[in-house]
């Protein structure tokens, strides 16, 4: 009878001590119509993580249960396509969440008059059968980013991988780098590892819009091209009919991470010739957090551009397109791969093209 009553205290014991997981469940319906959303994608991250710890689907009814989470406070995301973003944080720390209503706001996509060329010929955004996003220059000048993945954070079905502040890729519906093809105007790049600072060696200045392909592009662009294709096409001069010149001097200072950055640009041009000629440097600090200083996070780069154009004859054209990025002391802040006592960083990354038509 003692040994009974030892093995029930025992047992009381073992479930109150901290440590056990939690469970979140939901149910996701239109905010307008109230009708339930099934295949609403969901995410949980755990506080301060930049990798999903649990993700799911909603069903037929628009209910959801992620099991297993920590007792803490939790980052949910649900994304459906045309509706907003919803994003809260939820304490799982005294108790489960169970049956949480959540509504997603409309949220028309747009398909305007938007020409894009990530099927390698010009084509009506509305037309084209791919499932494309577009970032023109408007949307570009709204966000504040450091890396060009940074600009596709809120874009459906798009997350971030990081390697640190700069060192940003992107994951298209669950494929990664290593499945996305990324093209600076019509160029791949390509780098000797897989390292995720493919789109941080793009000088966010110098871009005029962004083209994201989600879904299997190998068809079109070859190997390399499952997960996606990230179409990057880069400002550029023009022609026209009388001799026209146009220039900017400008700089930003951030206090997050002291980091001051200067950009400058110039344009000339007639109806026969055009040159475009732009420019910029940054440096930053390591960026400072609600909870401190995120140590080993600085990085510093410049970059160069050079585009020309000339019409030698009629109906004759020749361009030429140069382009520099060079990054040094680039600050791999940690994660995974890294004990916490490791200071890894990209020592020198450099991304040159030069091309010609």
């Amino acid at each position: 009878m003692l040994k009974l009553i030892f093995s029930f205290i025992f047992s009381i014991l073992l479930v109150s001590v901290p440590g056990q997981t939690r469970i979140f469940s939901g149910k996701i319906s239109e905010s307008e119509s109230g009708l339930p959303l099934s295949g609403a994608h969901i995410v949980v991250w755990a506080p301060g993580g930049d990798y999903p710890i649990r993700r799911t689907i909603s069903g037929k009814d628009g209910d959801f249960m992620l099991a297993g989470l920590p007792p803490d406070t939790i980052r949910v995301r649900i994304s459906y396509i045309g509706h907003k973003f919803y994003q809260a944080e939820f304490s799982l720390a005294n108790a489960d969440m169970i049956g949480l209503p959540i509504q997603l706001e409309y949220s028309p996509v747009p398909v305007g008059e938007v020409t894009v060329n990530a099927l390698l010929q010009d084509m009506i955004l509305k037309d084209v059968s791919f499932p494309v996003s577009v970032l023109t220059g408007s949307d570009i000048g709204k966000q504040a980013a450091v890396t060009a993945s940074d600009l596709l954070r809120n874009e459906p079905g798009i997350e971030l991988a990081r390697d640190g502040i700069w060192a940003t890729s992107l994951n298209i519906r669950g494929l990664t780098e290593q499945r996305i093809l990324i093209l600076v105007d019509g160029n791949r790049i390509e780098t000797a590892t897989d390292i995720t600072a493919g789109l941080s060696m793009v000088d966010l200045n110098d871009i005029e819009r962004i083209e994201v392909i989600k879904g299997p592009a190998s068809s079109i662009y070859g190997t390399g091209a499952m997960g996606g294709v990230v179409n990057i096409i880069t400002k550029s001069g023009f022609y026209n009919h009388d001799f026209y010149s146009r220039g900017s001097i400008s700089g930003t200072y951030n206090t997050v991470n002291q980091m001051h950055a200067e950009n400058l640009y110039l344009n000339l041009g007639d109806s026969l010739w055009y040159v475009y000629a732009g420019g910029s440097h940054r440096d930053a600090s390591n960026t400072s957090t609600p909870e401190g200083e995120l140590l080993n996070s600085q990085f510093r780069d410049y970059s160069i551009s050079l585009r020309a154009g000339i019409k030698p004859l009629p109906n004759h054209e020749l361009k030429l397109n140069y382009q520099r990025f060079v990054a040094a002391d680039v600050g791999i802040s940690g994660g995974s791969p890294f004990p916490s006592s490791a200071v890894a960083t990209y020592p020198v990354e450099m991304r040159q093209l030069f091309s010609g038509v």
